[in-house]
């Protein structure tokens, strides 16, 4: 009865201060990286099974269109490093674009086995988190540094209590790891709310070889369908 009615009160919390659709909204979450501590602001927009995403710090910005289970568009800019991948689900085919400085960098890749591409795995997971009922998710994704794509896998280990915002709610915790042989060289650890699939917390590296990070979500307000200028 306890775990219900603290799940409840959250919800509540949600519902209260964001527009009709459950996601759409501005995320503000605390990160920190050793000694350094930052804001990152996501603005989400959600329309039917599509979400617009746009995520802004004083680290980098990236914007990105997620639709059903995969991540189509994902651009990435921090000082003159440019990213761009773009992904054709029905010729399952992904283009990387690298730009820094004088120097441009493309590559192709045809992703042969049927695995959704997802990029943003704070808001890319949703459907696995609250309509699937299988313990595992295997996908692919790109290191952006290289523009290799790798094979991974989201895992449920359960639920447990965080607090969010002051109150204590229920979270489905989800490690995700390089797949197969790799799996022992990277791995980071999410928390999810079980209703929506809005990422509680966050703990590791965005790769393998980078500084460890604690993400944790400090607010929810609401979007207006067009960004603030």
């Amino acid at each position: 009865m306890r775990t219900r009615l603290m799940h409840a009160a959250f919800l509540l919390l949600i519902s209260s201060l964001l527009p009709a659709h459950p996601l759409s909204g501005l995320y503000t979450y605390q990160t920190t990286a050793g000694d350094r501590s930052w804001e990152d602001r996501y603005r989400v927009v959600a329309d039917g099974g599509r979400l617009d995403i746009e995520v802004e710090s004083t680290e980098a910005r990236w914007e990105a269109v997620h639709a059903g289970t995969s991540t189509l568009l994902w651009k990435y800019e921090a000082g003159n490093l440019r990213i761009t991948t773009r992904w054709a689900p029905d010729r399952r085919v992904l283009q990387y674009t690298k730009e820094q400085e004088d120097k441009k960098e493309k590559k192709t890749h045809e992703l042969k086995k049927d695995l959704p591409f997802i990029q943003v795995f704070e808001f890319g997971l949703i459907p696995f988190i609250t309509e699937s009922s299988k313990e595992k998710l295997t996908f692919y994704a790109l290191r952006p540094a290289t523009g290799e794509v790798y094979e991974m896998e989201a895992r449920k280990q359960g639920e447990e209590t965080l607090t969010v915002m002051g109150r204590e709610v229920r979270a489905v915790k989800v490690t995700i790891r390089l797949a197969g042989l790799l799996s022992a060289f990277w791995k980071s650890t999410y928390w999810f709310d079980p209703a929506t699939g809005v990422m509680l917390r966050f703990e590791g590296t965005l790769s393998a070889g980078g500084a460890f990070l604690t993400r944790h979500l400090t607010g929810i307000g609401p979007v207006s369908p067009t960004p603030e200028r």
